[in-house]
């Protein structure tokens, strides 16, 4: 096997071994059992697929499309306040740091460069962007 396709089949499993992916299974796996929050992904996710069909129609009927949005919003604010679907964006939050890092880290090494800008944002001591 290629030894670069080794070493990320290796990171990538430590990655699933990582704290961050287990809390982040542990709290999919609790969303997923709570009644209430399954029930408001389920009606999300078929909305989602609604717009979709709608969207590849070559003349989509916009006050359906409106509904749809309407309705997805409604879910979406149903969802941010259960309990157990806040514990699950707060550790797919966590995660997604997480590979943030490894990415930032593949970079740095690669290209030498940090990710971060030196522009504090204030032009006023800079002789322009470059």
């Amino acid at each position: 096997m290629d030894p670069i396709i080794q070493k990320t089949r290796e990171l990538g499993e430590l990655l699933l071994e990582s704290e961050e992916c287990k809390r982040m299974r542990m709290a999919e796996a609790e969303a997923m059992n709570d009644p209430e929050a399954s029930m408001l992904i389920e009606k999300y996710n078929e909305c989602k697929i609604e717009v979709q069909n709608l969207l590849i129609e070559e003349n989509p009927d916009s006050g359906k499309l409106q509904l749809l949005s309407n309705q997805m919003d409604a879910y979406q604010d149903r969802l941010a306040k259960i309990d157990s679907v806040l514990r699950l964006t707060q550790a797919q939050m966590d995660f997604s740091k997480r590979i943030e890092q490894v990415n930032a880290t593949l970079r740095f090494i690669i290209t030498g460069d940090t990710g971060q800008s030196e522009c504090g944002g204030n032009c006023a001591h800079c002789s322009g962007c470059h």
